[in-house]
């Protein structure tokens, strides 16, 4: 009989949306909205995750000036991987940066005395930003344009 009475007990609370019913409603309740959020959490994180990496790969990048005495443009060879910026072509030059998981993008570019830090955003096949930077004969500015490869 006193089986019966706590699980009508526990049925009641239930039913009432109780919170505590010899611990065991609530504990139930939190345990399933702990799980519910770790797991809500997790395809959030993943979403993100794979947002980022599809930024991932290579791109040829022109580099454009549009005021200062610096060269009249470049074209290089990036490659992405998990949103980090990378060259290893052949040129005296050091790229570097960043793409974040919506496909903004921080780079810098170091060559001797010259460098430049650029700001922009990549997209699906293709990208755009400017940059800033100095030459041998001092600052310059300009555009760049992305094309996945």
């Amino acid at each position: 009989m006193l089986r019966i009475v706590k699980s009508l007990a526990i049925l009641a609370a239930l039913l009432a949306g109780s919170a505590i019913v010899g611990g065991s409603v609530a504990n139930a309740a939190k345990s399933h909205r702990s799980h519910h959020a770790a797991r809500s959490a997790h395809t959030q994180r993943a979403a993100r995750a794979a947002h980022a990496v599809s930024h991932d790969g290579s791109w040829s990048v022109v580099i454009f000036t549009d005021r200062g005495a610096c060269d009249s443009g470049y074209r290089f060879l990036l490659g992405v991987s998990h949103g980090r910026i990378s060259y290893d072509g052949g040129a005296p030059v050091t790229i570097s940066g960043t793409v974040s998981h919506s496909g903004y993008v921080r780079v810098n570019i170091k060559a001797s005395s010259k460098g430049a830090n650029g700001s922009g955003r990549l997209f699906a096949s293709e990208g755009r930003g400017t940059w800033r930077g100095r030459g041998s004969s001092g600052p310059c500015a300009g555009h760049w344009e992305a094309q996945r490869i």
